[in-house]
């Protein structure tokens, strides 16, 4: 399980058992058909109060703070950050003065057996639900992409299979990022390339049912 998933569900969790209800996980801000932001999740307060939540894995920033201040109010939301820990007394005196709630996770957490089962749960349906989106009308150029992706090992030998430099193949994968082909949130080539991998799959499964239905 991805380090990020588990602190989100983690901080689903908690919220949870604070009154909060999650409404959305990982959800998209739009102005004008343009992507501008995304939050880890929006939550409703008990006193139906609705907030952006952005959920850091480790420690918290004065960049991470700023972040979630801005991405909340583009969403015209109230603005939240959860992590473990702030990283120094600046980033809770900007969150006092941005209105910034900050909720910090215990650094140990004692699950109950069916707990952990529903977190372990929500994080692998989660990572499936990001890597099975169905892509849609691929182009050769694309295609050719996906393929010498999703047989690379490395940057390098991606680089090779399409006949590029390293910098000139970072900028391809850049490209299917923006077409959406690539989701933002994936960390990691291996990460891409399982995604390549399973756009293909789905890419041969759609053509093959277009096929038998003409």
């Amino acid at each position: 399980m991805r380090r990020g998933l588990a602190s989100e569900e983690l901080a689903r969790l908690v919220l949870e058992s604070m009154g909060y209800t999650v409404k959305k996980m990982r959800h998209k801000v739009v102005i004008e058909g343009a992507e501008v932001a995304e939050l880890d999740m929006v939550a409703v307060s008990p006193e139906g109060e609705e907030y952006g939540v952005e959920v850091k894995s480790g420690e918290i920033s004065v960049s991470d703070v700023r972040q979630a201040y801005v991405s909340a109010k583009l969403a015209n939301l109230r603005p939240m950050i959860v992590g473990r820990r702030l990283s120094s007394e600046a980033p809770q005196r900007l969150a006092q003065e941005l209105g910034v709630k900050v909720v910090l996770l215990p650094e140990y957490v004692m699950l109950e057996p069916h707990e952990l089962y529903d977190v372990v749960r929500r994080a692998v349906v989660d990572a499936l639900a990001e890597l099975l989106v169905p892509p849609g009308g691929l182009s050769e150029g694309e295609l050719r992409a996906l393929r010498a992706l999703a047989a690379s090992a490395s940057l390098g030998e991606f680089a090779r299979r399409m006949g590029v430099s390293e910098r000139e193949a970072g900028a391809m994968l850049g490209e299917l990022r923006r077409r959406g082909l690539l989701p933002a949130s994936l960390r990691g080539y291996r990460a891409m390339r399982l995604r390549a991998v399973l756009v293909l799959l789905v890419h041969q499964v759609t053509e093959g049912l277009r096929g038998e239905g003409s």
